[in-house]
């Protein structure tokens, strides 16, 4: 009755209140909509915590059951346990005459064996479970970054509960066929976009659990044909950090370089953001060999777009970065950035150079800090202070705004910094912040 109530009811119940949820999330307001994903992440736990009672539901039959040695005494995989409570044990809510980790082993054996296999209780989860937690995945805004990891960690967590050879033969064969459709349509530069949440799902929940040498051939595919069709590139942000935080740096690195020599400025952009979103979770080695390689590379890049989307990886090479050696080479690479003449010709370059010296103030060593920093800041307060492009001027002034709001939190700063460089900088920015509001508001 139980496993028959799970079926019919429970999550039957659970995944529809999931898609009415988040459709929704898609027609109100920011405001009202956040008491709606709230809802939706606690939708997700509840079925993440129901995964270890599917599988007892979906195994526990004669097909495996028959395959067990009557006496025989087996342990439940460790990586299964890990995911369980004592609630969601499934030791705890099974009949204790039926042992459980002899019958999980059979499950795995059988499907190694023949992969074929199938019974009632599983199709209902292939063909009804699944295909609609994938239907309300495509409903989730990328950008809603805590929703699409919780459905990152619900599937990956139905990966492991299920074992390799199930992921691997049944599960992973039905996300192909998404992977294979998404393939189809941006090969076709299609102006309708659909949902690429598929892509972080397959790659890091997925195959990460079951075949290996797969990813780097799909995440290729992706890393250079997403940037050429201008969708948003949170998925492929979400995937590379959730492919590192399953240790598969290596992969993601190789796959990455992949986009640093391609022949299209846009994709080699979009691999410089991508290296900056995992430094922080790279080794040493991975960051002295290939990381800092491939940023220098795109740093050097004969496009503008390149060099300036590299600008936040270099400065990230300084914030979440140990390596002396590695901070010196984003040190002269941005030294040299901020000693070109022509620098000033790019407004978004500029911008970005101020931002990113910003970003590192508070890190970086304090020769750059008093020989790089204090001077250039200075000097483009004033630049903008002269400029004549309105639009371009608030934006910069924004810019100066944050960075120096981040220079007033350092330690000690030496008189002769603040009275040369960094009153006399803010002082511009006050003159310009002034001058706009009198634009804009009129005189107070």
């Amino acid at each position: 009755r139980v496993a028959g109530y799970l079926k019919t009811r429970l999550l039957k119940n659970l995944l529809h209140k999931l898609n009415d949820y988040l459709k929704i999330i898609k027609q109100e307001s920011p405001s009202k909509s956040n008491s709606y994903s709230d809802l939706v992440v606690k939708l997700l736990v509840v079925l993440d915590h129901l995964l270890p009672h599917v599988l007892m539901y979906v195994i526990n039959v004669t097909n495996v059951i028959e395959r067990t040695e009557k006496d025989a005494k087996m342990e439940i995989r460790q990586d299964l346990l890990n995911l369980c409570t004592s609630l969601t044990n499934p030791s705890h809510f099974t009949k204790p005459e039926v042992n459980v980790g002899a019958i999980i082993y059979e499950f795995d054996k059988l499907i190694e064996e023949n992969p074929e296999a199938s019974w009632s209780e599983m199709d209902w989860l292939l063909d009804n479970i699944i295909p609609d937690l994938l239907n309300n995945l495509s409903h989730v805004e990328t950008t809603s970054h805590v929703q699409m990891q919780h459905f990152i960690d619900l599937f990956s967590h139905l990966c492991v509960v299920f074992g390799k050879h199930f992921t691997k033969h049944k599960i992973a064969p039905i996300f192909k066929v998404h992977i294979e459709n998404l393939e189809q349509i941006l090969s076709n530069f299609n102006q309708y976009c659909p949902s690429l949440n598929v892509i972080p799902v397959y790659l890091v929940s997925v195959l990460s659990n079951c075949d290996n040498g797969d990813i780097g051939t799909i995440l290729k595919k992706f890393l250079c044909a997403l940037p050429l069709c201008g969708t948003p590139l949170d998925c492929l942000e979400m995937t590379v950090k959730g492919l590192c935080h399953k240790g598969l740096q290596e992969i993601v690195v190789v796959s990455l370089w992949e986009a640093v020599v391609h022949q299209r400025p846009l994709v080699r952009a979009a691999s410089a953001g991508l290296f900056s979103s995992i430094i922080k979770l790279c080794n040493e080695v991975l960051l002295s060999t290939k990381i800092t390689a491939a940023i220098v590379t795109l740093a050097n890049d004969s496009d503008i777009l390149v060099r300036t989307a590299t600008v936040p990886a270099l400065g990230c090479l300084i914030t979440d970065c140990k390596i002396k050696e590695v901070h010196d080479k984003a040190y002269m690479q941005l030294e040299t950035y901020l000693s070109d003449t022509n620098v000033l010709e790019n407004h978004t370059l500029i911008r970005q150079l101020i931002v990113t010296m910003g970003n590192i103030v508070l890190s970086c060593k304090i020769t750059f800090k008093d020989e790089v920093i204090f001077p250039k800041l200075h000097y483009l307060a004033s630049y903008t202070y002269q400029m004549t492009n309105q639009t371009r001027k608030v934006d910069m002034a924004a810019a100066l705004i944050e960075a120096y709001s981040k220079i007033l939190l350092c330690g000690t700063l030496e008189s002769f910094k603040v009275t040369n460089y960094i009153l006399p900088g803010l002082r511009y920015v006050l003159h310009i912040n002034t001058a706009i509001t009198q634009q804009f508001i009129g005189p107070q």
